[in-house]
């Protein structure tokens, strides 16, 4: 923000540490918990996905790889049992996949790190873009309640 030719520092950049803390604290706590992130994974179309991916990547190796005489017995056989082991396996690989997301992920650190790094005009434009209204009503608010001090303290000033 400037004043002429003289620029102003907000506050934004004096506590950008503060608020990439914050706002990484915020995500990782209330916003996108690693709990939501494993019951989105856990969700049936997710799962039917995955799955469906396995056994198409399953079903082009075993094409390739299975002599030409037993491709479709072996086929036949095996798909449904590879299905069938690797839904079990995905609902296991998913259930534990919930401490480690914790541990390795670390949402707040790559929040805190990404805002942190972003250009002091970007932030602040960011918080306007988020802020920018209630800040304005705070600005306005506080010229009213600072020109209403200026009177009282004015009468005040006359008549005491």
């Amino acid at each position: 923000m400037g004043l002429g030719p003289i620029k102003l520092q907000g506050v934004v950049p004096k506590r950008q540490k503060e608020l990439a803390a914050s706002i990484g604290r915020i995500v990782e706590e209330e916003l996108v918990t690693v709990k939501d992130l494993t019951q989105r994974l856990q969700a049936e179309p997710v799962k039917d996905h995955i799955l469906g991916q396995i056994s198409a990547q399953v079903e082009v190796a075993l094409t390739e790889k299975l002599p030409r005489l037993v491709r479709p017995l072996g086929a036949e056989l095996i798909m449904p049992v590879i299905r069938r082991e690797a839904s079990h396996l995905l609902d296991k690989l998913l259930t534990g996949v919930e401490g480690f997301i914790t541990e390795e992920a670390k949402v707040k650190e790559l929040v805190e790190q990404k805002v942190n790094t972003f250009d002091l005009s970007q932030l602040e434009q960011m918080v306007q873009e988020v802020a920018g209204r209630e800040l304005k009503h705070i600005e306005i608010l506080g010229g009213v309640l600072g020109a209403l001090i200026g009177v009282i303290q004015a009468f005040l000033t006359l008549y005491i």
